[in-house]
């Protein structure tokens, strides 16, 4: 494709990008090809806005900021992808097993760990983590670079096993029964994603500005809109695995009120917060995408300490400046936001992930004084109602900051379900 043209539909779509948070060098091509750090770890980002003609679409990622100062962007998370005729699609799918493979065929093994990549170095019987069905590959390739990685013919012979040919050598290759994953690889189309909702994970090479990618790498997504009622508004909540703790009650108590959503994953501490939160928003000025009311919360993750007098995992200005700035990108929605006080801590931890007794409290202050700056936020204040709950008494005891009794998720689920349904009244 003609540069010229290119840089001409790049600013003809510059409309359907959002303008904030903006990189100041347009697209960043080296933070795009990085790995995304959030759960589930191997989404890299989204396409939206496809325009087949022009051969482009919007790919919404992680934003990336400067660790020193969490205002300053230094890769953007919305930006204009272009492709040409030599671009290469991939379709890639999660698979359960080896069952509807036709073999042989084509298939990368990662060794399950150092010990079982000695052994397959060796071309002996070996024990795989990840398996890659590579439908459209003509070759093998053998043991890749640094000897944890083969591309060889695979025959299976069991829905989890089979055998590879490693330096024409027949060798057994079993995956492990936990975290092993199994995914099929095949050259498609540039209209392969004309429709639907694509994950993506993309290179290319960015030239005055415009990125034009060299290989991508979809993976189809369901349409976030399955199961909603189109006539209720929608709900976006942003949490860690507390809000995994009570979604269901919560759900349950906004039956018919709205339609709720959550983040995908952990939302982590509020640097992820910063970094995620134009991807959680997804497609949000399209219809049936807008979100009505958004309930946030980081805290969990930030004031983690490895003993009593270590620093915490996030400095309380740090922490404060993550949420002016996660705040800032939340309010282009025009979502009306809640903010969800940190739960209490009630046993003090040590080690890596260790917290202590009461931490929440400095967070929860901090919290406060930036909310008070957008008055407009309303709380949803779950550490007190914890706190004043002859239910959680038994919780108080613990050690475990996380509600698995279903009497506590209600509570909770409850509060969640009024601080929405005064978010709606605020709104209308």
């Amino acid at each position: 494709m003609n540069t010229q043209l290119l840089l001409a539909s790049c600013l003809i779509f510059t409309p359907l990008i959002h303008a904030e948070p903006q990189h100041s060098s347009g697209f960043d091509a080296q933070s795009i090809n990085e790995k995304s750090h959030m759960w589930p770890f191997e989404r890299y980002g989204k396409i939206f806005n496809v325009d087949q003609s022009s051969q482009r679409f919007e790919f919404v990622k992680n934003a990336v900021y400067d660790e020193k100062d969490p205002q300053k962007i230094i890769g953007r998370s919305r930006n204009c992808v272009h492709w040409s005729k030599d671009t290469v699609f991939i379709n890639t799918e999660v698979i359960k097993d080896f069952s509807g493979i036709k073999s042989p065929v084509v298939v990368r093994f990662l060794a399950a760990n150092d010990n079982e990549a000695q052994k397959m170095s060796q071309a002996s019987d070996f024990s795989a983590i990840t398996a890659t069905v590579l439908l459209s590959a003509e070759k093998a390739e053998g043991i890749k670079a640094g000897k944890d990685e083969v591309v060889a013919v695979f025959t299976p012979d069991s829905p989890n096993s089979g055998t590879l040919q490693i330096n024409a050598k027949p060798v057994k290759v079993t995956m492990t029964k936990r975290r092993s994953k199994i995914t099929t690889e095949k050259v498609v189309e540039a209209g392969q994603i004309k429709e639907g909702d694509w994950s993506a994970r993309i290179t290319g090479a960015e030239s005055k500005k415009i990125f034009v990618a060299q290989r991508i790498e979809l993976t189809a997504l369901p349409d976030p809109r399955e199961g909603d009622d189109p006539k209720l508004p929608r709900l976006l909540v942003i949490g860690d695995s507390i809000s995994m703790n009570y979604e269901e009650a919560a759900k349950e108590a906004l039956k018919g009120v709205v339609n709720y959503h959550r983040n995908e994953g952990n939302s982590f501490s509020s640097n992820y917060g910063v970094q995620y939160a134009d991807y959680w928003l997804g497609n949000y000025t399209q219809k049936s995408f807008q979100w009505d009311v958004i309930q946030f919360n980081h805290g969990l993750h930030d004031l983690k300490q490895t003993g009593p007098d270590a620093p915490y995992a996030t400095p309380l200005e740090s922490y404060k400046a993550y949420l002016r700035t996660q705040i800032e990108i939340l309010r282009k929605s025009g979502a009306t936001l809640v903010w969800c006080s940190t739960t209490p801590v009630p046993k003090s931890s040590g080690g890596r992930y260790g917290r202590q007794k009461g931490a929440e409290i400095a967070f929860n202050k901090a919290a406060l004084e930036v909310m008070k700056e957008y008055p407009e936020i309303q709380i949803n204040d779950l550490c007190q109602i914890v706190k004043d709950s002859a239910v959680f008494d038994k919780f108080k005891k613990g050690s475990d900051v996380h509600y698995y009794k279903t009497e506590e998720q209600k509570v909770l689920g409850d509060a969640v379900a009024d601080a929405v349904k005064k978010a709606l009244k605020t709104k209308k």
